[in-house]
């Protein structure tokens, strides 16, 4: 699939892109417009958006800085879901820089996670965010990172 002329990334199978009730429950850690999947047998959602940065702002983020502020933004806004930090990382995706942060929190009694990534490609933001049960970590996060692994730039 290509996003915003410039991003190629494979859905991996069972995956569905979800429809505007669905979306309608998600904010992208990237910004908007974006893409929306979600695995309902593995119970993953997978959300990718992107955004340009205008100004001095666009020469001074970065992939890292962007991962450390929306974090710290999570982490006060996901308080009362016990929101815990798993820490920060970087890796590479398709060729990029990408820096990212893990989190776990309660939704409805139920243990989850989430994994953000950023990628900076020229004045636009891109982030990948990913959520799913921590029952199925074993199953769900492989898949994930088949998805991050498939991330191509044009």
């Amino acid at each position: 699939m290509k996003l915003n002329n410039e991003l190629e990334l494979t859905i991996p199978e069972g995956f569905h892109e979800m429809d505007e009730d669905e979306r309608s429950k998600v904010t992208f850690a990237g910004g908007e417009p974006g893409l929306c999947i979600s695995n309902p047998e593995l119970h993953i959602m997978v959300t990718v958006g992107w955004r340009t940065l205008n100004g001095f702002g666009a020469m001074l983020m970065s992939a890292k800085s962007a991962a450390r502020s929306t974090e710290a933004q999570i982490g006060k806004l996901m308080q009362r879901f016990k929101y815990q930090s798993q820490g920060f990382s970087e890796r590479e995706l398709g060729g990029k820089s990408a820096g990212g942060f893990k989190y776990i929190y309660d939704s409805k009694n139920i243990g989850m996670m989430g994994e953000t990534f950023f990628v900076k490609s020229g004045k636009t933001l891109y982030g990948f965010n990913y959520y799913g049960r921590r029952a199925l970590e074993n199953k769900s996060m492989p898949v994930w990172h088949e998805l991050l692994d498939s991330v191509r730039w044009e």
